[in-house]
């Protein structure tokens, strides 16, 4: 999961405490990693954020297409989404099989 944030954002600020609990809590998955990108120091052609903060979840199954989460969702509802996905990705590789 990443979090582009810009540092005269407010609400970032907020967002990264958010974001630092959730790392917190998934901090047992090998397959999970949480980073912050600082879009007024870095630019990415790819990377399209029309607000901030964003937070991007990208999965195993699709990385060019990350999932746009809601921002203003609480914790347990982003918590549930970045589990919905993972299931999914597990149920994926089971199929696989």
């Amino acid at each position: 999961m990443e979090q582009v944030y810009t540092p005269w954002c407010i609400t970032c600020e907020t967002t990264a405490k958010h974001v630092q609990k959730l790392a917190k809590h998934f901090k047992s998955l090998d397959n999970l990693l949480f980073a912050r990108i600082d879009a007024s120091a870095s630019e990415h052609p790819r990377l399209q954020v029309s607000d901030y903060p964003t937070l991007l979840l990208y999965t195993a199954i699709d990385k060019a297409n990350p999932i746009n989460l809601s921002t203003k969702s609480s914790l347990k509802d982003v918590a549930t989404t970045i589990n919905k996905h993972l299931k999914a990705k597990d149920n994926a590789a089971k199929r696989e099989l």
